[in-house]
């Protein structure tokens, strides 16, 4: 495992908000991943998830109310101990 990214990295390539990883990001780690899944014959699998009603919730309940809940999603997908077995960078292999 290589050294932990320098903070102005971390900075560009996370949101600042969840920690997770940017678009620009996801779509590099996951070409990276894809590469290595062809040369080793191994499966890959993506998850994306929406988080539905979040207009409808900073409507009713304000910005804070929807970043919190946003928070709330990044927290499990990076915390929950099934789902950080195969947590790398901020998305699932």
């Amino acid at each position: 495992m290589g050294a932990p990214p320098s903070p102005t990295l971390r900075l560009v390539t996370t949101d600042g908000l969840t920690g997770l990883p940017h678009r620009r990001q996801v779509e590099a780690i996951g070409e990276v991943l894809l590469q290595e899944a062809t040369r080793f014959d191994r499966p890959v699998s993506v998850l994306v998830l929406s988080v539905d009603q979040l207009r409808r919730l900073t409507d009713v309940h304000g910005r804070e109310a929807a970043e919190q809940a946003l928070k709330n999603v990044a927290a499990i997908l990076s915390e929950d101990p099934k789902m950080r077995e195969g947590f790398s960078e901020g998305i699932l292999e």
